[in-house]
């Protein structure tokens, strides 16, 4: 101790020093210290706190899940069996048709089925007369040429016979295609446009009912078959739940814009909806989307208790956003606004909550 305060009395001007030294550094310190916190408290840091997507929402048309244009059976028509907007069910007839160039074949066809069973009438006389001459001939050559005789006699009945069986299928063909009767292929509602003389179009719509609207290609990833999707009427505000039962892979036709579009189909019902309505169709989306001005650095600021924590986070920037795959959670209060002053522990206050 002695020693000590002989080297204090001995250097007295460099121990002043080195107290001045010390307590300038602490000053420094502290002043440096103050600056920080008035710089933080100074910032003005917005928090928001972080939510799913909001839902995807579409334009669409309600139609019949079945739509079909019926062709017609040749020939002319005789009748018309429903009205234009009546409801029918499957195998009800709706138009009948007569051909008079068939009927023309048919009668033919029949004078030719005449012929040929006249044919196997007289091939059958034949082949009795054969048998019977072969019958009376002893064991001999005469006996051997009798028997070919025979052989040849059955072929030609044979031959005979099978073109009875053509001529007859023939005749049955015609006979169903002479007069024709076209009938409902489904339940539904037909529409019948009769502008056009002896060619009626006829169109049927089933009573089941469906969305159809299409998603963008920058929205496709969002949507999948089996998914829910809310569906409300414009006109009467009847709404439905249910799932998409279609989504295309190859885009639609548009020729006015080069962005693809994809068909998305969901089955509604016919108690709630109608034929035609105009519908907004919404997609709850489970992506956690925070403002991309959000991350810096890879790394979000996350404020528990009035400070702030850095947390990592991974995901993908899509527009104004940035769609969190891990990191952080619904419901947790974020910086949107972080710069290079904030840091762990940094006091933030809440002003700015979304």
């Amino acid at each position: 101790m002695q020693k000590i305060k002989n080297w204090v009395k001995n250097h007295r001007k460099t121990t002043i020093v080195i107290v001045i030294m010390l307590i300038l550094a602490i000053i420094w310190g502290i002043a440096y210290k103050i600056k920080q916190n008035k710089a933080a408290s100074e910032s003005h840091y917005v928090v928001a706190k972080v939510a799913k997507s909001t839902p995807l929402t579409l334009t669409g048309t309600v139609v019949s899940q079945q739509q079909q244009v019926l062709s017609l059976p040749t020939g002319k028509v005789q009748s018309i069996g429903v009205a234009d907007g009546q409801k029918v069910k499957e195998g009800d007839p709706l138009v009948t048709t007569y051909s008079e160039s068939t009927n023309e074949e048919l009668i033919d066809a029949k004078q030719t089925l005449a012929k040929a069973q006249r044919n196997v009438s007289a091939q059958q006389n034949n082949v009795s007369a054969a048998q019977k001459d072969a019958a009376t001939q002893s064991e001999d050559e005469t006996a051997s040429g009798s028997a070919s005789s025979v052989a040849q006699a059955q072929a030609s009945l044979a031959d005979a016979q099978a073109d009875v069986t053509a001529a007859q299928n023939k005749v049955n063909t015609l006979s169903q295609k002479v007069t024709q009767t076209l009938t409902a292929p489904f339940d539904g509602t037909v529409t019948v446009d009769d502008s056009k003389q002896n060619a009626p179009v006829i169109t049927i719509y089933s009573n089941d009912l469906k969305l159809k609207t299409k998603v963008s290609e920058y929205n496709y990833s969002k949507l999948k078959v089996g998914q829910s999707i809310h569906v409300r009427a414009l006109a009467t505000g009847k709404q439905a739940d249910t799932t998409i039962s279609y989504l295309a892979t190859v885009p639609t036709t548009n020729t006015q814009s080069n962005d693809s579009n994809y068909e998305v189909n969901a089955d509604l019902s016919s108690d709630d909806f109608m034929n035609g309505q105009t519908v907004k169709a919404s997609v709850a989306q489970d992506q956690l989307r925070i403002p991309k001005s959000s991350v810096r650095n890879g790394q979000v600021y996350i404020v528990k208790n009035g400070k702030a924590k850095a947390v990592a986070v991974k995901g993908k920037r899509v527009n104004e956003y940035f769609e969190v795959k891990s990191g952080v959670k619904a419901g947790q209060q974020i910086v949107t606004n972080p710069d290079r002053k904030l840091h762990n522990g940094t006091k933030v206050s809440a002003d700015g909550n979304d």
